[in-house]
C-alpha cells in the first residue's frame, strides 16, 4: 500500500481582538513575538482636541468639500498637523503604557513603533516619545533595508511609513528575510490597519493577533472645541479654557 503525503497550506491562528485596556496585550506576547505599537491615539494622544488625528481628518474633510484633490488637500493638511505635534502638549494615552511597554520589550523578539506619520515627522516624533519616556530603540533592529513605493523612514526603532500600508511594509520587509518570527501582535486604534496587517499576513506561517486599542472612545473628539483652537493657533489655548469662555 503506497500511502501519499498531501503538502497542505498551514494556516495559523489570526484574531483581531478588541479592548480599551492596554495589559490585555501582554498574554499574547512570547519570546517568538514580534510587537508594532501605532503612535497617535495608541501610545500618545494630545492633550487638548487641536493636535489629535481626528482633527487631521477633519480638516481633510472640509477641504474635499471645496473642491481639493486628494493630494494637495493631504499636502495642506500634513503641513498643519506637523505644526500641531510640534506645540500641543502630549500626553499617555494610558498611564500603564509605559511599564507594560517596558515588560513587552523584555520579552518579544522585537518592540516596534510602526506609524502612518510621514518621515518628515521623525524629529517631533522621537521628542514626544521621549517625553514620555518610551525608547524603541533598544527593542528594535538597528536598521531595516526594505523598498517601499512611497517615502518612509525607519529611524531609533520606529517605522514611518505613511501612504504606503501598515501591513504592506511589514510584509515587504518579511519578504527580504530569510527568518520569520512565529507570531505577529499589532497594537492600533484604527481596524483598517490591523485587517490590513491580517491579509498581508495570511499565506505566511505566521500566528498574527491584532489589538483594536479603543481608549480613544472614552476621551471623544470634539471638532468645535477643535475649530476654536485652531482659529488662535499657534497660541495654545485648553479644553477647559475653551469651554468656560461659552
Amino acid at each position: 500500500m503506497k500511502y501519499i503525503l498531501l503538502l497542505l497550506p498551514i494556516f495559523l491562528e489570526a484574531l483581531i481582538l478588541e479592548t480599551d485596556q492596554i495589559n490585555e496585550v501582554l498574554p499574547h506576547v512570547h519570546s517568538n513575538t514580534w510587537v508594532f505599537f501605532d503612535v497617535d491615539d495608541t501610545l500618545l494622544t494630545s492633550q487638548m482636541q487641536l493636535g489629535k488625528s481626528d482633527y487631521y481628518f477633519l480638516e481633510f474633510a472640509k477641504l474635499k468639500q471645496q473642491g481639493i484633490e486628494d493630494e494637495v488637500a493631504h499636502e495642506v493638511c500634513r503641513e498643519h498637523w506637523n505644526e500641531m505635534q510640534e506645540k500641543c502638549p502630549i500626553q499617555l494615552m494610558d498611564p500603564l503604557i509605559f511599564p507594560i511597554v517596558c515588560q513587552i520589550q523584555r520579552t518579544a523578539i522585537y518592540t516596534m513603533g510602526l506609524t502612518a506619520r510621514g518621515p518628515q515627522t521623525n524629529f517631533i516624533t522621537h521628542r514626544q516619545l521621549q517625553s514620555i519616556g518610551l525608547n524603541f530603540a533598544i527593542s528594535s533592529p538597528a536598521k531595516l533595508s526594505v523598498d517601499l513605493p512611497q517615502r518612509h523612514l525607519y529611524e531609533k526603532g520606529v517605522w514611518f511609513v505613511e501612504g504606503n500600508g501598515k501591513g504592506f511594509a511589514v510584509r515587504k520587509w518579511l519578504d527580504g528575510l530569510s527568518e520569520h518570527p512565529t507570531k505577529v501582535v499589532f497594537i492600533d486604534d484604527r481596524r483598517h490597519h490591523l485587517e490590513n496587517m491580517e491579509a498581508q499576513l495570511a499565506d505566511l506561517e505566521i500566528e498574527y493577533i491584532g489589538i483594536h486599542y479603543l481608549k480613544t472612545l472614552e476621551y471623544p473628539f470634539n471638532p468645535e472645541i477643535a475649530l476654536i483652537q485652531a482659529q488662535h493657533f499657534p497660541h495654545i489655548v485648553s479644553d477647559e479654557e475653551v469651554l468656560s469662555a461659552e
